[in-house]
């Protein structure tokens, strides 16, 4: 018992009411009585209050959660000691599939239904991080999302990040293997994680109807690697491994290509390493002199594993699709004749990519 803020916080199917002290304060009905609702109030120590929940039935079937609880923010102090001795920390955080999906009876800061409101870790995520940054010894953080999350605000607070996504039921096993060293990692960014929501947000032009705004927003601008013009946290097709590999200059059998042919391109890749490893080499498309095409567009890649201080020439395909384009008049792709740059590497970052000059005839 004490004197202060109490929630009480309820779902069930169908419908409900919540009443304390002969006053309805909560209600809900058909799919909003199945996202979990939240009423706050002040109690005082050693007073009695009659609450109520009055459940209706329409359906065969029921449900009721309903639960009275305290939020106090968790604190660290008594976990930072425990570890204060060990040599290295694995911190596993992230979001879970309960929270982010579609059409979810989910109602928690920073989600909505299923939706992301917003990119953040959730705040008592941002807390622990930094309190074991404090210890001052080495944070390994395992990401678990479905989704890119913003973390330019606690990259200070690890010393490295391993994404595993939502694995099954050997994740565990295959992110310990590639922490000891037992497996040499070769994954890539599939998706771009962005600095903050507020990088993502003020990229893109306002849009004309006014109830698509923030993520209600459709306009590609400032968005995904093909139009962000500004350098997100971590880019999509980002990656690390125990294997350094250097690119050499690739070879085409000509500059002057025909639209509806393709070409295919050689690219010698080195282990410049005494690890085994694979690499994911990257091709990229641009259309030059044309603002709105995509700035890149990822158009050929191939995974090949490279032997210690071995180079392989890797042959990428690029289809005759790569050089089509939106065209306003046909509101339709179509092959587009021009000067367009090649692109490849082991990552979508301008500064990690060689390129090549061609022509495209039709």
């Amino acid at each position: 018992p004490y004197t202060g803020e109490v929630i009480i916080s309820a779902r069930t199917s169908d419908s409900y009411k919540l009443i304390i002290d002969n006053k309805e304060v909560m209600s809900q009905s058909g799919r909003e009585a199945s996202v979990p609702s939240e009423f706050a109030f002040n109690v005082i120590k050693g007073n009695t209050y009659d609450i109520v929940l009055e459940h209706s039935q329409t359906g065969r079937r029921v449900n009721i959660d309903f639960s009275i609880f305290q939020k106090e923010p968790a604190q660290f102090k008594e976990l930072t000691e425990q570890i204060k001795d060990v040599d290295a920390i694995i911190y596993v955080g992230g979001l879970s599939p309960q929270l982010e999906g579609e059409e979810m009876p989910v109602n928690a800061v920073g989600f909505k239904g299923g939706d992301r409101e917003n990119m953040e870790l959730p705040d008592v995520q941002r807390r622990i991080l930094a309190d074991l940054n404090k210890t001052g010894k080495p944070v390994i953080f395992v990401l678990c999302s479905g989704s890119s999350l913003a973390l330019e605000q606690d990259e200070p607070n690890y010393d490295a990040l391993v994404a595993a996504w939502y694995g099954g039921q050997s994740a565990g096993q295959a992110v310990a293997d590639v922490l000891f060293g037992d497996y040499n990692p070769a994954g890539r960014l599939p998706v771009t994680f962005y600095k903050s929501t507020t990088q993502l947000d003020n990229a893109l032009k306002k849009a004309e109807n006014p109830e698509h705004q923030g993520f209600q927003n459709y306009n590609m601008d400032g968005r995904t690697y093909r139009y962000m013009k500004e350098e997100p946290l971590y880019v999509f097709g980002h990656g690390l491994s125990y294997s350094e590999f250097i690119y050499g200059d690739a070879q085409i059998s000509s500059n002057i290509i025909k639209a509806d042919k393709g070409l295919t391109i050689s690219i010698p890749v080195t282990n410049n390493s005494d690890i085994s490893g694979d690499e994911v080499v990257q091709l990229y498309v641009k259309r030059n002199d044309d603002p709105e095409a995509p700035l890149k567009s990822l158009r050929a890649f191939q995974r090949v594993n490279i032997k210690p201080n071995e180079t392989k020439e890797v042959e990428l395909t690029i289809n005759s699709d790569s050089f089509k384009f939106y065209d306003e008049r046909s509101d339709n792709l179509i092959p587009k004749s021009g000067n367009y740059t090649l692109m490849y590497g082991g990552t979508s970052s301008d500064k990690g990519l060689k390129s090549i000059d061609i022509t495209v005839e039709l």
